[in-house]
């Protein structure tokens, strides 16, 4: 991506954000789509009971809601029951003002924006699909961790598929974790789809949202590399979309030991019913497009018509 047009995408983001976050401000109260509200929490619903048919009813005995109005969603388990009981005595759920530091819209922006720091030390690898497309994993070989621990009795490091968010930049939070797990013996990788990245462009296809057939392919390479290595997966945001599709379309045969979604969107029905707030499509639109016109201009045409670089819409 040319430098001059990477960093005008990131600064009408970033003045598109700042609008947004003002008429956030403006309006307080809103609530974000997928919210729940426990019935026994404070506010409209104070006079009705939990009944047992819910999610609330399920890990609630109805007198002891979350603090805050929240409710947790899960099916049940001893670890639904851990979190209950943590979170329970969490002071983080108590109502009360928050700093306007800590809004939704302004830590996005600040890591869309903000320079990620030095980075770790990557060595990429390039994996040829079925439809010779091109996907690549960045390993995580450095900087070296002192006092590294096996992860598994059979002594071998664990290895953690790293996920970014579908914008396919890397942010602090994904290269800190990937530092954090290299430090307690994991072997992390990041996951980066087609023209992702840096990653070429050399098919006229791009991964549709959630769909999982390239990670598949990628996580078939990864056994076949790692075969008696434990699995884990982590995914960031909207690119929880990716490794939630896999898992619920692999179920047991998905080779995982353990995966975990950091602010994933959990209906996205209702997400693209409802429309992302017009900063954020056209910021990705934008995004998309100047990263997406270094492969087509150097492509044949007709990988430019597949592409459709004349659409409005924000997802392909």
């Amino acid at each position: 991506m040319p430098p001059c047009g990477s960093a005008l995408a990131l600064l009408l983001a970033a003045l598109a954000l700042l609008c947004l976050l003002v008429l956030r401000l403006r309006r307080p109260g809103r609530r974000a789509v997928g919210a729940r509200t426990l019935p026994g929490a404070r506010g409209e619903d104070h006079g009705e009971e939990v009944d047992g048919g819910g999610p609330a009813g399920q890990f609630s005995d109805g007198r002891e809601p979350l603090p805050g109005g929240c409710s947790l969603i899960c099916k049940p388990s001893a670890l639904a029951q851990c979190l209950l009981r943590a979170l329970r005595r969490s002071a983080a759920l108590e109502p009360g003002p928050r700093p306007w530091l800590s809004g939704p819209h302004l830590q996005t922006l600040c890591h869309f924006v903000l320079p990620v720091g030095p980075g770790s030390e990557l060595a990429r690898e390039y994996l040829q699909l079925a439809d010779d497309g091109l996907v690549a994993l960045d390993w995580v070989v450095g900087p070296g961790a002192r006092g590294r621990r096996a992860t598994n009795a059979g002594g071998l490091p664990a290895v953690l598929l790293v996920i970014p968010n579908a914008w396919g930049r890397l942010t602090r939070n994904v290269l800190g974790l990937c530092l954090l797990a290299l430090e307690r013996g994991y072997y992390p990788v990041i996951f980066h789809r087609r023209g992702h990245h840096g990653c070429p462009l050399v098919s006229p296809r791009l991964q549709p949202f959630g769909d999982p057939s390239d990670l598949k392919e990628a996580i078939t390479y990864i056994r076949f590399r790692h075969p008696a290595a434990p699995l884990f997966a982590v995914s960031e945001g909207s690119g929880s979309a990716l490794l939630l599709s896999y898992l619920g379309e692999c179920g047991s045969s998905s080779y995982m030991t353990g995966a975990a979604c950091i602010s994933p969107v959990l209906r996205c029905r209702e997400w693209f019913e409802a429309g992302l707030p017009w900063p954020y499509e056209r910021g990705f639109l934008l995004h998309q497009k100047i990263a997406l016109s270094r492969w087509v201009m150097g492509a044949a045409d007709a990988v430019g018509r597949g592409l459709g670089l004349g659409n409005s819409s924000a997802w392909y």
